[in-house]
């Protein structure tokens, strides 16, 4: 037997209620994500322990969870191991819209997962992901000019609803709610924590075939 570790932090609506929640990578009781970890890995440790140690129902009853995916993840079309109606794909900021990252995250629309992007800045060449975008996050410690965040919602797409992500103060809030933001997510509302709980020990490949295989339509 051994321990399995996974964060999880509130995204909350204009109400303050919750809306979903984000899943995160967790090693151990430490709240913090390695940044010496290889990403694809941490999606898959995600995946495995919110599907098999944990069960998805525990971490968000009837909420979404939002989950990182790399660019490797997204081409291999690894969120289809998952439900569309229990997770919001986040693209992570690291990823190109390539062609083949276009195809890969239109097919998983057409799929009926919904698509959100990670850490957002306004960049040439990225329309095609945005206009296929269901939510936008923006870093309020990385974004930190007020009138540039505003503008955010001036030149995006209206059907796209953006998330105001590392919120820390009452006033940041507030002007998040003036800017059109109408999610919210930072240490103002509440910390990640981290759930744990012992698990057996197994394959990782076994565990990722057995995680295919429970979401086949025709289940046995």
């Amino acid at each position: 037997m051994e321990d399995a570790f996974i964060g999880r932090q509130a995204i909350l609506d204009l109400q303050k209620s919750v809306y979903a929640y984000e899943i995160l990578f967790r090693s151990g009781l430490k709240n913090a994500f390695d940044p010496n970890l290889d990403g694809n890995v941490a999606t898959q440790s995600v995946m495995v322990n919110a599907m098999l140690n944990f069960g998805m129902k525990k971490l968000v009853s009837n909420r979404k969870a939002f989950i990182n995916f790399t660019e490797k993840n997204l081409l291999s079309r690894a969120p289809k191991l998952l439900p569309p109606d229990s997770i919001v794909v986040e693209v992570l900021e690291t990823v190109q819209p390539t062609p083949e990252i276009l195809e890969a995250v239109r097919d998983l629309k057409d799929a009926g997962y919904k698509i959100a992007l990670d850490d957002f800045v306004l960049l040439p060449g990225y329309e095609p992901l945005i206009n296929m975008a269901d939510i936008i996050k923006v870093d309020f410690r990385m974004t930190t000019d007020p009138e540039e965040r505003a503008n955010l919602r001036k030149v995006l797409p209206p059907h796209v609803r953006l998330l105001a992500e590392k919120i820390e103060t009452e006033d940041e809030f507030r002007q998040a709610v003036e800017d059109g933001y109408v999610l919210f997510q930072g240490y103002f509302f509440c910390k990640p924590v981290v759930l744990h709980q012992k698990r057996l020990t197994n394959n990782e490949l076994s565990r990722i075939r057995l995680l295919k295989e429970v979401n086949r339509p025709n289940f046995d």
